[in-house]
């Protein structure tokens, strides 16, 4: 299996789409399958960490006029209109009171809502991807990098990359995504 490289990271266009027909195709529940097209349109549209998108909050999600936001401790981070219908759409079937975003949907005796951990949300991927056929290892920080380079492709400084993904230093963003 080849990892994308830290030259390239640009994923082939034919990989999202093959990536979301093996979520629709896979024999996961209704709600599970709603929860990770939200999970997989934020981590694609959005270049957060997957330490920030398990502790996300449901209001944690702004909406302001057509523009939409996640709102975290120190910055705002757009979001796709593609990945607020799916959430939205998840919120729909969610219907419990949990103010965790993304809820682990086993059958926990405790009945408490828990979250997703960081390594759930890595075998979700993984998932996808092998139900998917891709044979490009591709990892929830994989998203992040394909994120960064897609915005630096479409004009974006590095300053403007480096408020968005959240560095707090701007070399961290010069050495991570030099063109």
């Amino acid at each position: 299996m080849k990892q994308i490289s830290k030259l390239n990271r640009q994923l082939p266009a034919n990989l999202w789409p093959l990536l979301m027909s093996a979520l629709q195709n896979s024999n996961k529940s209704n709600i599970i399958k709603c929860r990770d097209q939200a999970i997989l349109e934020i981590l694609y549209g959005s270049g957060l960490k997957v330490s920030e998108l398990v502790q996300l909050q449901t209001n944690h999600i702004i909406n302001e006029g057509s523009n939409h936001y996640i709102k975290l401790a120190h910055r705002k981070v757009p979001i796709t209109h593609q990945a607020t219908y799916a959430i939205q759409k998840y919120l729909e079937l969610k219907n419990n009171d949990s103010t965790i975003l993304f809820i682990r949907q086993d059958n926990a005796s405790d009945h408490k809502q828990h979250s997703l951990t960081a390594r759930s949300v890595e075998r979700m991927v993984e998932y996808y991807c092998k139900l998917a056929k891709i044979n490009v290892k591709i990892t929830p920080s994989s998203w992040r990098h394909i994120y960064a380079n897609k915005l630096l492709d479409q004009g974006a400084s590095i300053r403007e990359l480096q408020n968005l993904l959240g560095h707090s230093n701007i070399l961290t963003t010069k050495l991570l995504y030099k063109k």
